[in-house]
């Protein structure tokens, strides 16, 4: 391995999401959140690197171990019912399960610009919309376009993604800082009007696109 390599190799071994919400949850969260995101990442039977990856940046965020990634393939590869039914009734009505399909989302698309996995990436849907609907979930929509918003560092898409949702704002600050966002996630009349909106959740269903329309696959 070269150099620069080497060095790009260890930048992202000390890269770390600061402030993510489940850091402060406890372990048995913790490591249920990240087999949750492990079924999907494992939904199609092929692991890829830059997948694992993700889950590895989770890790050190929250200052695990990075022997918890081996157990998360052991888990996704030889899952148990039990512990998939101990994450939906610990997500169900969890303040962060918001998060969690952001994470999923996030994951999924880690498989963006591979050829060969156009496959794998309809089948990780379909785990993601199954694992939704479990949770009683109907913001994956909105969720998705916050992602788009971030990933093309459009700070005023990210701003009206709050104005006209029913997500929970309290949950995402962390990444203006992880993204380099210039947004304020704490404006109060963002969250009067996120607040407005948590009652018209059939409405904006309506006004958003699905997964695989904005994703082009």
């Amino acid at each position: 391995m070269g150099i620069l390599d080497m060095l790009d190799e260890a930048s992202e071994e000390v890269r770390v999401i600061k402030n993510h919400p489940v850091q402060f949850l406890s372990l048995e969260e913790q490591v249920l959140y990240l087999q949750g995101l492990s079924l999907v990442m494992n939904a199609n039977d092929v692991i890829v690197p830059e997948q694992k990856a993700h889950l590895l940046l989770l890790i050190r965020s929250w200052e695990l171990d990075d022997s918890i990634i081996e157990e998360l393939i052991h888990f996704c590869q030889q899952p148990n019912k039990e512990t998939i039914v101990s994450f939906f009734n610990t997500f169900k009505a969890h303040e962060n399960k918001q998060n969690f399909i952001f994470d999923a989302l996030t994951v999924l698309l880690k498989l963006e610009g591979i050829s060969e996995q156009e496959e794998s990436v309809e089948i990780q849907i379909q785990a993601i919309d199954k694992i939704a609907k479990s949770l009683d979930m109907t913001e994956v929509d909105l969720i998705a376009s916050l992602l788009k918003s971030i990933l093309s560092k459009d700070s005023k898409g990210v701003s009206l993604q709050f104005e006209d949702s029913i997500l929970d704002i309290n949950q995402f600050q962390y990444l203006a800082e992880f993204y380099d966002l210039e947004i304020n996630l704490l404006d109060n009349d963002i969250e009067k009007a996120a607040e407005l909106e948590r009652s018209a959740v059939s409405a904006n269903e309506q006004r958003h696109k699905s997964i695989t329309s904005w994703l082009g696959w």
